[in-house]
């Protein structure tokens, strides 16, 4: 009876997992023109973790670019490059939305407490 119990216990708590790891999901590369430094990059994970459906992710500072691993089934490229954006990042995303204004300025990231031109 004890084994039988454990047993069900077992499927109840795995049921869920495999039906996640069954789950189809998608890879976009979305271009973030303005994301200049390690700042950048941490406030865009901070995001994109509170981001309902995202998996993983991944940036490439110097290309600039930020690899989300999404379900489909609950978010999109777009609504991932909206909450980017509302950062105030400019991202290149399938779709012709552009923020015009940027945390950048001549430059300098602006996020960053740490200026390139300070000594």
């Amino acid at each position: 009876m004890i084994a039988r119990s454990f047993l069900i216990i077992a499927v109840l708590i795995a049921a869920p997992l495999v039906a996640d790891a069954e789950r189809p999901e998608k890879t976009v590369t979305l271009e973030v023109e303005n994301m200049l430094c390690v700042s950048c990059r941490a406030n865009i994970f901070k995001t994109l973790k509170k981001t309902e459906g995202v998996r993983r992710y991944d940036a490439d500072l110097a290309a600039r670019t930020v690899t989300v691993t999404y379900d489909p089934a609950v978010t999109t490229p777009e609504k991932i490059a909206e909450a980017i954006r509302k950062l105030g990042y400019d991202v290149k995303a399938p779709g012709p939305k552009k923020v015009s204004e940027s945390p950048v300025f001549a430059g300098v990231c602006r996020i960053s407490p740490v200026s390139a031109f300070d000594d």
